[in-house]
């Protein structure tokens, strides 16, 4: 008797073991849930946060672009009146000796 007694007892503690088993087999499954859906939500964040950070440098890189043609318009313009300038004054007629400046009269000759 003391024989299936203690098959009893042991019988007992390994239906403890079995129940520990499913429940820790439960609790890893509810957190390999628990881990997918947080991983999904934060896969999703962080592929909507990057590509937030790609349009907003595509938006500066095209501002800059802008602002670097804007530049080479305003430049354009400027080399163009200065050619302009250099054009006219290459054309202009030069100085007679009856139109040069005045030279300094102090009476001494």
């Amino acid at each position: 008797m003391a024989t299936e007694m203690g098959s009893g007892e042991m019988e007992h503690d390994i239906q403890r073991i079995l129940e520990k088993i499913d429940q820790f087999t439960q609790q890893v499954w509810e957190l390999l849930d628990a881990g997918r859906a947080l991983f999904k939500t934060l896969s999703s964040e962080f592929e909507e946060r990057l590509i937030s950070i790609h349009k907003e440098q595509m938006a500066k890189w095209q501002e800059e672009i802008k602002e670097m043609q804007s530049r080479d318009t305003c430049n354009e313009a400027a080399r163009a009146l200065l050619e302009n300038a250099q054009h006219l004054l290459r054309g202009a007629p030069q100085a007679s000796p009856a139109h040069q400046p005045l030279q300094d009269f102090s009476g001494e000759m």
